[in-house]
């Protein structure tokens, strides 16, 4: 059975623009033991600038999942299990591709299992992106969540042409980790404390001013050990997805309590 989890701090945001970006630290004002970070990034690139490839900060980081429209943005996850106490600040490097535009943020959850249960890993994951212009965007995850995992949604939409800066709804049952408009990239990241077991569907949406091109990744997370999880395959609509474990379209990283 899942703990409880709870939200324990949120980093602020931190914003890159420029030709030049190559690297991104997101920061939080402290960390305690055992807690469970999580990294929201959401990238834009002109069009046809390529997919970005990520490396994490050292100490274990492990990508829950991404998606790339094929166009101009994307969007990942990250997590590091069992943190240690006193971290405050996390790079991420570009190795390859461009991007022109970097968002991210950092939050640190704690999970009531208690010490025995400091291992965090991931239960499910959804993606889904989309180059038609459109105000919101649905991800399901494949279906092998458990009751009452941690739920994190990030989404990125690329707002080319647009002067007006739109709102994020932040979608039922969810609290916003960070949302903004900025240089044509409108980014949301989002956690829920508790899901269903089986199939979720969060839909990221804002206000009026159509995107002309959307990618969204969601993953479920708990820290107790039920034993192996099946890899289930990614639910995609367009794009380019995957994670860090298996081949592009599977992958969910499993762990063992030690």
């Amino acid at each position: 059975m899942a703990g409880t989890w709870t939200n324990r701090a949120i980093g602020a945001e931190v914003d890159v623009s420029g030709a030049g970006a190559t690297s991104i630290t997101p920061t939080i004002t402290s960390t305690t033991q055992g807690d469970t970070i999580i990294a929201c990034l959401g990238t834009a690139a002109t069009t046809g600038g390529g997919q970005t490839f990520w490396t994490p900060p050292a100490g274990g980081w492990q990508q829950a999942g991404w998606v790339w429209d094929g166009t101009t943005t994307q969007t990942d996850i990250w997590y590091l299990s069992n943190v240690p106490s006193g971290q405050t600040s996390y790079t991420f490097t570009i190795t390859a591709g461009v991007a022109h535009t970097i968002r991210s943020t950092v939050a640190s959850f704690t999970n009531s299992q208690g010490v025995g249960y400091r291992q965090t890993y991931q239960t499910d994951l959804g993606t889904n992106s989309s180059t038609a212009t459109g105000t919101s965007l649905a991800v399901t995850t494949a279906g092998t969540a458990q009751t009452n995992n941690l739920f994190i949604a990030a989404y990125t939409f690329d707002l080319s042409g647009n002067s007006t800066a739109p709102t994020w709804t932040t979608p039922v049952g969810f609290s916003i980790i960070t949302t903004g408009s900025a240089s044509a990239l409108m980014h949301g990241f989002f956690y829920g404390l508790s899901t269903v077991a089986g199939v979720n569907t969060i839909t990221g949406s804002e206000s009026g001013v159509s995107a002309t091109a959307r990618t969204g990744v969601c993953a479920t997370f708990n820290a107790n050990n039920p034993g192996p999880i099946a890899v289930p395959g990614q639910n995609l609509s367009g794009g380019y997805a995957g994670s860090n474990i298996g081949s592009v379209g599977q992958g969910i990283p499993t762990a063992s309590i030690w």
